[in-house]
């Protein structure tokens, strides 16, 4: 099966075409088929991995939920998010880039996005959620933002 999808992406195929073996063994070739073993064992290992990782995506889109629902009910403006990437928009770069350094501090690094990736006043700390975290974890963390919230 492993063999039957790598050949169909590197488009060999009949059983007269020469083996991937010889293709990787070109010497001129060598550095290049290592880079494309390495992307198409990734691929493949991407591929059997997602189904299994159903409990995780469930945890994912719950843990976001709940953050984006606990900022909202608290009036931070998080824009029209719908993933595990919140933004928490504060508009003036100084701003956010201090309250981002003090949650730092405090074992969060949120990521703080300024001018030129956002527009001009409308910087922003970029949350991103996994299923990793706990809902002890996101409530440490919103409790903390509620006590920057007077600088926003």
């Amino acid at each position: 099966m492993e063999q039957e999808i790598v050949t169909q992406i590197v488009g060999l195929g009949g059983p007269n075409d020469f083996s991937l073996l010889q293709l990787f063994l070109r010497a001129d070739f060598v550095v290049k088929s290592v880079i494309i073993l390495l992307l198409l064992a990734s691929i493949y290992s991407g591929i059997k991995i997602i189904p299994k990782l159903k409990n995780e995506r469930k945890k994912l889109i719950k843990n976001s939920y709940f953050l984006r629902k606990i900022l909202k009910k608290d009036n931070f403006d998080i824009g029209n998010s719908q993933t595990n990437i919140i933004p928490i928009i504060i508009g003036d770069s100084k701003k956010t880039i201090l309250i981002s350094k003090k949650l730092e501090k405090k074992g969060f690094y949120v990521v703080p996005i300024r001018p030129p990736s956002v527009p001009p006043n409308s910087s922003r700390l970029r949350i991103s959620i996994s299923s990793c975290h706990s809902q002890n974890n996101i409530k440490k963390l919103f409790n903390s933002l509620k006590m920057f919230k007077n600088r926003i």
